[in-house]
């Protein structure tokens, strides 16, 4: 989103020289890590990646484009739903620690989980509740 505010506003130089900073580094953090932690190295670059963008560009796109948003934009949009995330799959992972199950009980846990999570989440999130509610009460009209 925050790119897309960017190129709204005609604004390339800041994802322009992020993208050219974030390739010349990342290509060859890419190559190191896969050698020596394979995958999981890999995936963790790209994690990396996802975190200067959003400690970077964020931030910058919030200061010339939506000034004094950055703090309620962090705290309700990002900090709340990432900590009920966190509270309901950490309490699952406690819940269901060492519980033996065969592979399709345990992807049927997972997507289940991934779908309580994403739920809460979303109602955590103000943008999200506000649209659940109008489409919940448009189907009770719908329906009554």
């Amino acid at each position: 989103v925050p790119y897309a505010l960017q190129l709204a506003h005609g604004w390339t130089k800041l994802s322009l020289l992020l993208s050219v900073f974030l390739i010349a580094t990342m290509a060859p953090s890419i190559y190191a890590a896969t050698l020596r932690y394979g995958a999981v190295g890999a995936a963790s670059i790209w994690v990396l990646l996802n975190l200067v963008n959003l400690a970077v560009a964020v931030p910058l796109t919030h200061k010339k484009l939506l000034p004094g948003d950055s703090r309620r934009w962090l705290l309700s949009d990002i900090a709340l739903p990432l900590a009920v995330s966190a509270l309901v799959a950490g309490i699952a992972r406690e819940l269901f620690a060492g519980y033996p199950a065969g592979r399709f009980a345990a992807a049927s846990g997972l997507a289940g989980l991934l779908a309580v999570v994403f739920a809460l989440a979303a109602a955590a999130t103000p943008v999200l509740r506000t649209w659940m509610r109008e489409q919940w009460e448009g189907y009770r009209k719908l329906h009554a």
